[in-house]
């Protein structure tokens, strides 16, 4: 790659980056023209982008932002155009307010200022853009399936981001506010300049003790009838890194075992990975542990919270619902799911047969096999992946004293716009098994693209991280949100308190039959 004396690339290799990145994603990307509306526009819009391209080219950093809006017109939170390290700031500062989304809006969670009187505002507006535009305009900044997603970006952007919150006001010059609508019924203005504070003055409270944990499930009985799981993830228990590690499985270096091992075991790391795998706390010895407790306590509800569980390997559903509803209930989960892998020669070099079906010929580039074959199939695609690949999982399999060992009456699954990827599929399914959804809509599409690979633009060496499998989990639907059953509205927030945890005060009131507005 060469560079001008003045620090751009020529617009000829930029232009020449540009269609290398569309002609990716056509190639790789399950649906590459959906989120443009149709081919003709897709590539229109490439025309577009590089017909804007400056004669004299321009730098990195502005081609980022110009092919990443390219990227994020597909609506598919898994595509990106990874920024740059130049754009990664090494400063400690950040900006004063922290925000999280309620319903259709943002609203302060975290003050580092000595503004503590906006905690639990409601946002109004940035400069004078009002939150509905600002969200519309963070659309075409970065990648996201939805407008949950969007606004959780956003509100991500408004909190730490100075780089890209001048991209979103389209200014480098105007030195932000933001004007929010506090607890207290007065409108403030305050300017949102760079703090050197690590740790917030003020913050929401909680109303819900919550269990402790570095990401592996955990749970706590928040009394003699109600049970509390949190799953913080789909990536940090013992299972993930046995499968990933096994023949047939996904690449070994996807998932970070000795990070994985820092983060939930701690120092000092064994040299041997399989020492680190069999250290690590096991998804299938806590919840058969939960379900023997909640057994012998005849447990009438239990809540799942998936707030903040941003993805990784799609067992943990199936662990859990293992122990709570059985093979059957696997089965029942299972029912009218499929995907379609991208069959190309990039998901191939990648991912080899995990990437796709070696059976399938590929000859539409796309593989349905799993769309064609029957629930028992699939079961049994399920079952081997659990018990074959992980031996941890292998042996309950063989005993079989936990499965379907106890399910409450109730079963309430909280969700959040950082639910996300695999993270999205806990309350999917267990909503196939009678489960009720409560909170925030989850930033993750039932419908839509996931499962990655990489590329990178040949010039710039602009690394892309693409889809390659479209997942569909309502087939009769269209399946760009996640509906709760139950909303956490801005009303509902209000009448919590506003307080950080009141999706799941709303969960468990709801379960009791005392459910607010």
């Amino acid at each position: 790659m060469t560079e001008s004396p003045t620090g751009a690339y020529s617009r000829e290799e930029l232009a020449d980056d540009a269609r290398f990145l569309a002609q990716t994603l056509a190639d790789s990307h399950p649906s590459p023209f959906t989120g443009h509306r149709n081919r003709v526009a897709y590539y229109r819009t490439l025309e577009e982008l590089v017909r804007e391209i400056p004669e004299e080219g321009e730098s990195l950093e502005s081609f980022y932002y110009r092919v990443q809006s390219f990227a994020a017109a597909l609506r598919d939170g898994h595509t990106t155009v990874l920024a740059p390290a130049s754009l990664d700031s090494d400063s400690e500062e950040r900006l004063p307010l922290g925000f999280r989304v309620v319903g259709d809006q943002l609203y302060v969670s975290e003050v580092y200022s000595e503004d503590a009187e906006l905690l639990g505002g409601r946002l109004l507006s940035v400069g004078d853009i009002e939150v509905p535009e600002l969200r519309r305009r963070h659309s075409r900044l970065e990648s996201a399936d939805n407008r949950y997603g969007d606004l959780n970006y956003l509100g991500r952007t408004l909190a730490s981001d100075q780089e890209r919150l001048q991209q979103l006001l389209d200014s480098s010059t105007i030195e932000p506010s933001a004007t929010v609508d506090c607890p207290d019924g007065t409108a403030r203005t305050v300017t949102l300049e760079p703090v050197a504070a690590e740790t917030p003055v003020a913050t929401l409270e909680q109303a819900v003790d919550q269990p402790s944990t570095a990401g592996e499930p955990a749970y706590t009985f928040l009394d003699e009838d109600t049970v509390l799981l949190t799953l913080p993830d789909c990536a940090s228990h013992r299972e993930v890194h046995e499968v990933a590690a096994a023949p047939g499985g996904p690449a070994e270096d996807i998932y970070d075992t000795e990070e994985t091992y820092r983060r939930l075991v701690g120092d000092p790391v064994p040299e041997s990975h399989d020492e680190q795998v069999a250290d690590l706390p096991s998804a299938t010895e806590r919840l058969t542990t939960l379900v023997t407790e909640m057994a012998d306590a005849e447990t009438e509800t239990l809540v799942v919270d998936t707030r903040h569980n941003t993805g990784g390997m799609s067992l943990l559903p199936y662990l859990l619902i293992y122990v709570l509803y059985g093979w059957d209930g696997i089965a029942t989960a299972a029912e009218n799911q499929y995907d379609a892998a991208r069959v190309s020669p990039l998901s191939q070099d990648q991912l080899g047969e995990f990437g796709h079906d070696a059976d399938s010929d590929g000859a539409t580039g796309y593989d349905f096999s799993t769309y064609f074959a029957g629930t028992d199939q699939r079961v049994e695609e399920i079952r081997t992946q659990l018990s074959q690949l992980s031996p941890t999982f292998s042996a309950e399999v063989e005993s079989g004293e936990h499965e379907a060992r106890y399910c409450p009456d109730s079963v309430v699954v909280v969700t959040g716009p950082e639910t996300f990827s695999a993270g999205m599929e806990i309350p999917m399914l267990l909503s196939h098994l009678g489960a009720d959804i409560v909170g925030v809509p989850s930033s993750q599409s039932p419908n839509g693209p996931r499962d990655t690979v990489l590329a990178e633009l040949p010039n710039t060496g602009l690394e892309v991280r693409l889809s390659n499998r479209y997942h569909v989990f309502q087939p009769a639907e269209d399946g760009a949100v996640l509906e709760p059953d139950v909303l956490l509205t801005p009303e509902r927030f209000d009448l919590l308190d506003r307080r950080a945890d009141a999706s799941l005060e709303l969960a468990v009131s709801y379960a009791r039959g005392e459910l607010p507005l």
